[in-house]
């Protein structure tokens, strides 16, 4: 009976994950015990719908949303219910890079293919990340309400840093790793344990959801059970695919 239990946990869990993965979520920060958490948010007819209170793996198509700016995202997306910063109208949010840009191997994430950076900007701030750890900068002025919605964009450069697409060295195809840290301006409040964005250029689905299974099982804290494990990789959240 325990083993026919787990069978139907695991069968339900796959289901679930199917569905994850053709859902378009934002990272949602909020505020929980003195600390900023990262979990899933969805917007929903204007509507901020919560989908997760713990979430670390987030995936992204470079080039999904403007096919005339191949290496650009502005996924994931930050987004936060009403009260999810509670007295905190006004406030900011940032971020910092914990870590350099990594590439995917094949087997786990290590140097970039060659010499590519990422740069992430809004309106005229910007920083670009290579082979170490970058501050960022505040991003996000927290709503009246206690909630947030912007957008970071993510733009991929070759090892010349051209941003313009088709002029100077192009960015090698494969999927990068970004590692980040989201802190707000409200005292006493501690920063986010690191999340992970794992972003696909122009490389085989296939090899994405290899990387985003990789990262949610071995830089996310390790799950104490086989289920669990199930239950982590439901977590990661898929990008929209191409168009």
């Amino acid at each position: 009976m325990r083993y026919t239990g787990l069978i139907a946990c695991g069968l339900a869990l796959a289901a679930a994950c199917s569905v994850t993965r053709g859902a378009h979520l934002d990272a949602r920060p909020y505020v929980a015990d003195g600390k900023v958490m990262i979990g899933t948010a969805q917007l929903l007819g204007g509507q901020v719908v919560p989908t997760a209170d713990h979430h670390r793996v987030f995936g992204a198509e470079l080039g999904a949303d403007d096919p005339d700016q191949p290496f650009m995202t502005e996924d994931p997306g930050f987004l936060a219910e009403p009260g999810a910063f509670p007295e905190g109208a006004g406030e900011f949010v940032g971020f910092t890079l914990l870590d350099g840009l990594k590439g995917w191997t094949g087997a786990g994430f290590g140097t970039v293919p060659a010499g590519e950076s990422l740069q992430i900007s809004r309106g005229s701030q910007s920083v670009t990340v290579a082979d170490g750890p970058v501050s960022g900068y505040f991003f996000a002025i927290i709503d009246p309400d206690g909630g947030l919605h912007q957008h970071l964009t993510f733009e991929l450069l070759g090892a010349d840093g051209n941003p313009i697409p088709n002029d100077g060295v192009q960015p090698t195809a494969g999927i990068y790793l970004l590692t980040v840290q989201l802190h707000t301006s409200l005292q006493g409040v501690s920063p986010s344990e690191p999340f992970w964005i794992v972003l696909n250029n122009g490389d085989a689905e296939e090899n994405h959801d290899l990387a985003l299974d990789w990262a949610a099982r071995h830089l996310a804290p390790e799950p104490a059970n086989a289920l669990a494990v199930g239950a982590a990789l439901c977590l990661v959240c898929r990008p929209r695919g191409r168009k």
